[in-house]
């Protein structure tokens, strides 16, 4: 019975963290949250203890980081770009879209979640 029981407490852990970093959407979150998941399974040591730890913490701090990392190729030395927001309707779309492929900035919705990353890192 007490096994039946951690593993209940395990699997609402994962849960809720899983369900955070999908709200927040942040891709890093996400994976951060399938590392701890990963870190719950794992045999009993202190290295599981920190671990576990350690993903909870940064499954939960990165959304409210300003910085989010992009696999956008762009021309030039990788570098820190802000955020043009625009609607992918939007009269200004085609002019959002040349600027993120020349690296000058990063599309990013004009609908905010208080969640959305302010500087973009473009490889």
């Amino acid at each position: 019975m007490n096994r039946i029981i951690q593993f209940v407490i395990k699997m609402i852990a994962f849960i809720a963290l899983f369900l955070w970093a999908a709200i927040t959407s942040r891709p890093l979150s996400m994976i951060a949250s399938i590392g701890f998941f990963i870190c719950l399974f794992i045999e009993p040591s202190r290295l599981k203890v920190l671990s576990i730890i350690g993903f909870f913490v940064l499954a939960v701090i990165i959304p409210f980081q300003p910085y989010a990392i992009t696999f956008i190729s762009a021309k030039g030395y990788p570098k820190i770009v802000c955020c043009c927001p625009g609607s992918p309707y939007g009269r200004n779309w085609q002019d959002v879209k040349k600027k993120q492929q020349a690296g000058e900035c990063m599309f990013c919705s004009d609908i905010s979640t208080g969640f959305n990353p302010r500087y973009f890192l473009i490889w």
